[in-house]
C-alpha cells in the first residue's frame, strides 16, 4: 500500500485529482483550516500552529516529493493476515477512512501519537519496528516531529470543541513538547511524547 504513489499531497479525493505539493496542502490545512479553528476555540495551539507554518519550506524540502497512500488509522486490527500460514503473512488492511497522501513520516508520526500515552492504545513492542520497515528506506526524524506536532494539534482541537478540556490541555502541552524538541533538538529527539 506505501509504495503507492499519488499525483497529489492531502485527503484522498484531493489528492488523486490535483498535483497539490506538500507544502502547498500543510499551508491550507494548517493556515486555512486549523490556525483560524484554533484561533476561535483553542487559544492553546495557536502558537504551535505558528511554529508548523515557519518550518513548511524546510518540511517541503526534506520530504520525499512522492505523495504516498496513507493509511491513516493503521493498527493491528486493520490488518488482515492468512491464519492459515506457517508465517505471518498480510493479505490486506481495512478501515480506509482516514486514507490520505504525504510522506511515510505523516503515517508513522500519527501511529505514534494515537498508540502513545495520551490515547491508551499500546502496540506490541516490535510492531512499530515492523511497520516503519514496511515503509522502506530510514525515516527523517526531524519530519517524524513535525507531523507529530501536526497529529496532536488536530486530535487536541478536536478535543478541545467536544468539550474534553483536561484531555486537550494534556495534548497542547505534548505538542508544545514536540515543537520545543524541533527547535532545540533538530528533530532529532523521538521520545519527547513518551516523556510526558
Amino acid at each position: 500500500m506505501h509504495a503507492i504513489n499519488l499525483p497529489g499531497h492531502g485527503p484522498l479525493l484531493q489528492a488523486l485529482e490535483t498535483e497539490r505539493t506538500l507544502g502547498d496542502f500543510l499551508r491550507d490545512d494548517l493556515g486555512e483550516r486549523l490556525r483560524p479553528a484554533a484561533e476561535m476555540d483553542w487559544p492553546a495551539a495557536v502558537n504551535g500552529i505558528n511554529r508548523l507554518l515557519e518550518w513548511l519550506a524546510e518540511v517541503e524540502a526534506r520530504a520525499d516529493s512522492r505523495a504516498r497512500l496513507l493509511h491513516g488509522d493503521l493498527h493491528m486490527a486493520n490488518v488482515l493476515c492468512d491464519p492459515t500460514a506457517a508465517e505471518i503473512q498480510v493479505i490486506g488492511v481495512i478501515d480506509l477512512d482516514d486514507a490520505w497522501a504525504g510522506p511515510p513520516e505523516a503515517d508513522l508520526a500519527r501511529i505514534e501519537v494515537l498508540h502513545g500515552p495520551l490515547f491508551g492504545h499500546a502496540l506490541p513492542d516490535p510492531w512499530f519496528e515492523c511497520l516503519a520497515e514496511g515503509y522502506g528506506g530510514a525515516h527523517d526524524a526531524r519530519l517524524l516531529g513535525f507531523f507529530r506536532a501536526y497529529q496532536l494539534l488536530n486530535l487536541g482541537y478536536h478535543a478541545a470543541v467536544t468539550g474534553l478540556e483536561s484531555h486537550a490541555a494534556d495534548v497542547a502541552r505534548a505538542a508544545q513538547a514536540e515543537v520545543r524538541a524541533l527547535n532545540s533538538h533538530g528533530g532529532t529527539h523521538t521520545a519527547v511524547l513518551f516523556s510526558i
